[in-house]
């Protein structure tokens, strides 16, 4: 009776421990095959959102213009603003302000980016354009207390003729430049040489230099 009972006993146990598993909370949430896939030979379902007949965007594609209406409305006083532009219908195509408080938006093309000769001084200028939005960084005094300089932000495509003149003025650029009226123009100024010998210069200025016929 024994003889019979102990081997019986041995694969029972056998059979118990093969068949005891220990799981983990990632074998928990590791998702289990799908069983009801689509039969071999036949296409499985692509949910992608992507439409394959449709191009892909182009990352260096800039946004439209804005319209006059997108436009901010001028405000009734100048605030922290150095110098405001506005257009005959009272809306708001541009901005100089304290460098220190202008906000150039991560997705801007950069066109022209230039430090100057004195390290010490941390002075530098930055031109990016973001469709027909124009930023300007000009940093004085980089390594002042406070960071010293004039930044704009604008819609070239809205400011007027004598507007545009008086932003590459303030800017420092000479009265034998051409007016920029796009930022395009702008793009293509500071490729050339000529324009890039000039800018190099304004940014060498040193605050009491760039600031010298500004009247801040």
């Amino acid at each position: 009776m024994s003889s019979r009972v102990l081997p019986a006993l041995l694969a029972f146990c056998s059979l118990s421990i093969a068949c005891t598993t220990t799981t983990t909370k990632g074998d928990a949430d590791t998702p289990k095959p799908n069983t009801d896939a689509a039969p071999s030979g036949e296409p499985e379902p692509d949910w992608s959102d992507t439409d394959p007949g449709e191009p892909e965007p182009d990352p260096n594609e800039q946004p439209p213009v804005a319209r006059a209406d997108q436009l901010l409305a001028c405000p009734t006083e100048q605030g922290n603003a150095l110098a405001n532009y506005c257009t005959q219908d009272g809306k708001l195509a541009g901005s100089w302000v304290p460098v220190d408080t202008l906000k150039v938006p991560d997705d801007v093309v950069i066109i022209f980016n230039a430090e100057g000769p004195d390290a010490s001084k941390q002075n530098r200028l930055l031109i990016a354009t973001r469709g027909d939005e124009l930023y300007i960084e000009h940093v004085t005094c980089g390594a002042c207390r406070r960071v010293l300089g004039q930044g704009f932000m604008g819609h070239v495509s809205h400011l007027s003729e004598d507007q545009r003149r008086e932003l590459q003025t303030r800017l420092g650029l000479d009265g034998a430049t051409p007016v920029l009226d796009s930022t395009a123009a702008w793009a293509s100024f500071c490729g050339d040489e000529r324009g890039k010998g000039a800018l190099t210069q304004i940014a060498s200025k040193t605050e009491g230099e760039a600031t010298g016929g500004r009247g801040r």
